[in-house]
Parts: C-alpha cells; sequence; structure tokens
C-alpha cells in the first residue's frame, strides 16, 4: 500500500511540474473566485489563504511590499464580493420575475393584440366592459403617476395644478361662451380632468397598436392586477360596511 502510495504521490508531482506559471495562477485565481463566491452566499470573511492568492497575483511582476499587496487584495476582495452580489441579486431578482410570469396568461405571438390582452388579462363580461375598465386603470395609474407612486398624495397634486392651470389661463380663453355662469374651481376642476382624460386616451390609442413583447404583456398585466385586486378590495369592504348598516 505504501508502495501505490507513493507512485500516486511521485505521478501528482510529475503532473504540477508540467504547469505552466500561467496555468498554476489561473487555477489559484479560479479557486479565490470560487471561494469568493461561496463567501458571499454563507457571509464570512476571507480566508488568508484566499487573500494571499489574491495577493500574489497582484505582487506580481510589480513592486508592492507584502503589507500593501494584501490591503489591495483585500479592497480587490471587497470590490469582487460586492460585485457578485449585485449580480445574484439580479439573478434572484430576475428568477422571482420569471416565476411571476408563469401565473399570467399568454397570448399565442408577439407582438400581440390588444384585444387578446383585454380577452386573457383584464377578462371583464364583454369587450366594451373590458375596455372601460382598463380605461378606469390607466386613469388611475397616471394618478399615481402625477402623485411620485403615491396615489393618496393625488388630491394635493390635483389642488396645486389646478392653480396652476387656471393662473395660465388666458383672458380670451375665460371669456369662451361654455365657462358662462361657470365659477373658476369648476373651471380649474374641469380643466385638470381634461388634461387627464386626454393623457389616458393617448396610453389607450398605444396599448391598442398590440404589445410589443412578453416583457411589456407581463410588466402591464402585473400592475393591472395589482389594481384590480385593490378594487375588488375596496368593493368588499364598501358592500360589508354597508350590509352592517343595514342591520
Amino acid at each position: 500500500m505504501k508502495k501505490k502510495h507513493r507512485k500516486c504521490s511521485n505521478t501528482a508531482k510529475r503532473a504540477v511540474a508540467q504547469l505552466s506559471c500561467e496555468e498554476i495562477t489561473a487555477i489559484a485565481s479560479e479557486a479565490a473566485r470560487a471561494e469568493i463566491a461561496r463567501q458571499v452566499r454563507t457571509s464570512l470573511s476571507p480566508s488568508p489563504e484566499t487573500l494571499a492568492l489574491i495577493a500574489a497575483n497582484v505582487a506580481k511582476g510589480g513592486s508592492l511590499k507584502p503589507v500593501e499587496a494584501i490591503a489591495y487584495a483585500a479592497e480587490l476582495y471587497d470590490e469582487a464580493r460586492a460585485k457578485l452580489e449585485r449580480a445574484m441579486k439580479y439573478q434572484d431578482a430576475a428568477a422571482h420575475e420569471a416565476d411571476a410570469w408563469a401565473d399570467f396568461p399568454q397570448p399565442e405571438k408577439y407582438p400581440a393584440p390588444f384585444g387578446d390582452f383585454l380577452r386573457l388579462i383584464v377578462n371583464a363580461k364583454t369587450p366594451a366592459d373590458s375596455t372601460k375598465r382598463f380605461r378606469e386603470f390607466l386613469r388611475h395609474r397616471w394618478k399615481r403617476f402625477c402623485a411620485g407612486g403615491n396615489i393618496e398624495e393625488y388630491p394635493k397634486w390635483a389642488e396645486w395644478t389646478e392653480q396652476k392651470l387656471l393662473a395660465e389661463m388666458k383672458p380670451e380663453e375665460r371669456q369662451n361662451p361654455k365657462w358662462a355662469g361657470v365659477t373658476e374651481q369648476q373651471i380649474a376642476e374641469t380643466l385638470l380632468q381634461e388634461n387627464l382624460e386626454k393623457k389616458v386616451l393617448e396610453d389607450l390609442e398605444e396599448h391598442q397598436r398590440g404589445v410589443p413583447d412578453q416583457y411589456q404583456w407581463c410588466l402591464c398585466a402585473k400592475d393591472y392586477r395589482a389594481w384590480w385586486a385593490s378594487q375588488r378590495s375596496a368593493q368588499a369592504k364598501a358592500a360589508a360596511k354597508k350590509s352592517k348598516k343595514a342591520h
């Protein structure tokens, strides 16, 4: 058994001796990268061996002192770790998004007709009902956008915008017969609503041209379903409150 072990050991030594310095360096570097990846997942500190491998590659052919090389190696290690963490988070997010997409009905092909989106995602009683509901969704999305993503802040934004629209109104525009007997506050509210409906119509027309790819399909489907779920929840709460009062 001893002779066999010595023979295997000698064979391994000869194999290592046949490797070039570049190949050994590449193996060492790969080992370091593998350990960094492992450290990222386990949140451990780098081992002395890992830092030594990095430092050896950094200092090779240079004039860095061992202390400087080690310090630089630690800095490189932190940068590599941070980059791997970002890459892993991106991969996890992409995988999570792909799983979420699996729940959405898909059209037969892309670009997809807007009618397919209404039928598969909105799925109201009739095509007209689906279009009406989708317009409500677009209206909500524009309000949320105007309020910086927080729909609860929309009334404040709307009040500020109404005053701005009223201030920008020219005297000749105010003399338009359609404003006869209408208060300034009512004019401001009407102008704001007209601007909102114009944006909604522009969005609807863009969607009616079709959905270009799966990403846009799923992105809109995800946003729509989140909105519709909140609508259903609000309707259920209102119905429960009404029923409670009736009793």
